[in-house]
C-alpha cells in the first residue's frame, strides 16, 4: 500500500522527502500503486540508477515491514500523506509526506493552536516566559505545539500540562530513543495527559 511504499522509499539511502514527493507527483495514481511502480518510475525518471540491484529495493520493502512491526510492539502510529489522519496543517510544500506519532494526532487538526519555541538556554526570565505563555494557552483550551527541547521547549510543554492543557511535541529523534533523555519523563507525560508524540523518523533510524 502506499504508506508502505513510502517507508520503503525513505530506508533508501539518498532518498529524502523532496524526492518521495516528486515520485508521488509523477505517479498517475499516487494512493493505489504498489511500491514496485514506484521503483520503475523512479528508474524511468532518473531518480533511481537503472544500474541499482533490484536487491537495494526489495531490501527496503523488508526494512518498511520491519519498521512496521517495531511500531505495531511500541504503539506507534504511521500517517502519510495519503491518509485522511494526515493533518491538513503539515500538507504544506516541502512538507513531510511521512510521519510517526503516540496520541491524539487529531490536536493538529484544531484551529486553536500556538507554537511556543525559543532558546535551549533561555535566561530565567525567558524559561518563566516560556513556561507563563504554556500556562495561559492551555487553560484557554489552545494547543501548545513545541519541539521537546530543552529551555524554552520544556517551559512551554510544561506549563500547558499544568494547567491541563494539551500539547504536541515534534521530536528530533525517532519515538523509541526519545531525545533529550533529560525530557524522556516530559514525552510520557504529554502522552499520559493525552497530548501528541510526532516523528518524522522510523523506529530504525539511529539519532
Amino acid at each position: 500500500n502506499f504508506t508502505i511504499s513510502l517507508i520503503a522509499l525513505s530506508t533508501i539511502k539518498g532518498i529524502g522527502r523532496k524526492k518521495i514527493q516528486t515520485l508521488i507527483n509523477e505517479m498517475d495514481n499516487p494512493f493505489q500503486s504498489g511500491y514496485l511502480s514506484y521503483v520503475e518510475k523512479g528508474i524511468e525518471i532518473n531518480i533511481f540508477s537503472r544500474m541499482t540491484p533490484i536487491s537495494i529495493f526489495l531490501e527496503a520493502r523488508e526494512k518498511a515491514y520491519e519498521i512496521m512491526d517495531i511500531c505495531d510492539k511500541n504503539h506507534i502510529s504511521i500517517a502519510s500523506s495519503g491518509e485522511s489522519v494526515f493533518p491538513d496543517s503539515l500538507k504544506f510544500e516541502g512538507g513531510p509526506n511521512l510521519i510517526y506519532y503516540q496520541g491524539d494526532l487529531n490536536l493538529l487538526s484544531k484551529l486553536n493552536r500556538v507554537a511556543v519555541v525559543g532558546t535551549r538556554v533561555p535566561t530565567e526570565t525567558g524559561r518563566q516566559f516560556s513556561y507563563r505563555m504554556g500556562q495561559s494557552l492551555g487553560k484557554e483550551k489552545i494547543t501548545v505545539i513545541s519541539g521537546l527541547a530543552t529551555g524554552c521547549d520544556t517551559g512551554g510543554h510544561l506549563g500547558c500540562l499544568d494547567s491541563h492543557g494539551k500539547t504536541v511535541a515534534f521530536l528530533p529523534s525517532n519515538l523509541t530513543d526519545i531525545m533529550p533523555r533529560s525530557n524522556v519523563n516530559l514525552a510520557r507525560k504529554i502522552i499520559d495527559e493525552e497530548g501528541c508524540l510526532v516523528s518524522e523518523f522510523s523506529p530504525k533510524d539511529i539519532n
